[in-house]
Parts: C-alpha cells; structure tokens; sequence
C-alpha cells in the first residue's frame, strides 16, 4: 500500500483541501493587495515595514488612505516615505498631517515632510516654512525646506532661496539652494 502524505504531494501544496494546480502562471497568489493594506495597521514595526514596501513597489499606481496612518509612525523609515507616497498621488487632503510631523517631527522626518509638502504645492505651510528657514539647526529639514521653496514658487520662497545662496557656505547646501531656485 502507497501513502501519500498531503502536505508535500504534487499539485496539492499546504492545504490538503484545496486543489490547485502550482505551475507557472497558475499559481495562487498568497497575499494579494487588500492582504497588504490590512498588514499596514498591525502592531509589530517589521510588519508595517514590509507591508508598505510590498505596496510601494509591487502596486506603485495604486494609492490607499491607510498609508496616512504612517505619518505619525514611531518607525522613522516610515514616517518619512508615508508623505513621500501620499504626495506622489496627489493625496493633498493629507497635507495638514504631514504639516503637524513636519512641526513636530525628529530626525529625517521634519525634511521629508517639508519635500512632501512642496511636490503638494501646499501653501498653507508657508508660515511655518518661513519661520523654520531661519530656526533649523538640521541640514536634513533645512535641505527639505529649500525644496519647498523651490516647488512653491511664491515670492518670499525666491528671496528666501537668494538668501540661502548668499549667506550659506556649505557647499551642499548652496547647490540645493541654486538647484531650488532654477
């Protein structure tokens, strides 16, 4: 008498109950995108990390409101692609959040917030760009202020990005500024 074992028998796969065929094109997908956009709220960071990064790079013209949830996320990665994403597709009802992390933001955040908000075209940050351009002690966020400037195209943002020129030595810096104000 033969036995055979379910679980490693071909054409069967893991679930003895369910019949499917395992070549080529045929194979069932195992997570599929709304499986991604779920895993984006679960507890542990790994989780959240590759469920963004699945959608980011396996659906890039699909856009989902649960990518907003990551602005505030204690992952830094996160908190800095989250408003990359969302101002990639245009999802400016989302700018007041990422103006909050830009506000209150550490590390790399407050400057990926800052270029989010430029490719958004979001003026209402205006003020707050303008009073952090003078204050930041970060080159991080003063770079991301600088592209602000350079997206917004406003007057004060022009003579902010002269003034940058002008008054910075740092090479890298200028070259942004310059890079800005073309």
């Amino acid at each position: 008498m033969v036995t055979i074992n379910p679980i490693t028998a071909p054409g069967v796969g893991f679930n003895p109950g369910k019949q499917r065929a395992i070549k080529g094109d045929n194979m069932a997908k195992l997570w599929d995108y709304e499986d991604y956009v779920k895993c984006l709220s679960h507890q542990n960071d790994l989780v959240r990390r590759w469920a963004f990064g699945a959608i980011e790079n396996r659906y890039p013209n699909r856009y989902t409101d649960e990518v907003s949830k990551l602005i505030r996320d204690k992952v830094e990665h996160l908190a800095c692609a989250a408003p990359k994403f969302l101002a990639k597709h245009d999802a400016v009802q989302h700018a007041p959040a990422i103006l909050e992390s830009f506000k209150n933001g550490q590390g790399y955040v407050p400057g990926n917030c800052a270029i989010a908000l430029g490719h958004m075209s979001y003026e209402p940050a205006l003020d707050v760009m303008l009073e952090q351009f003078s204050q930041t002690k970060s080159s991080d966020t003063f770079v991301g202020i600088l592209s602000y400037f350079g997206n917004i195209r406003h007057g004060f943002c022009r003579e902010a990005l002269k003034s940058a020129i002008v008054h910075i030595k740092d090479e890298f810096v200028q070259g942004a500024a310059v890079t800005n104000l073309l």
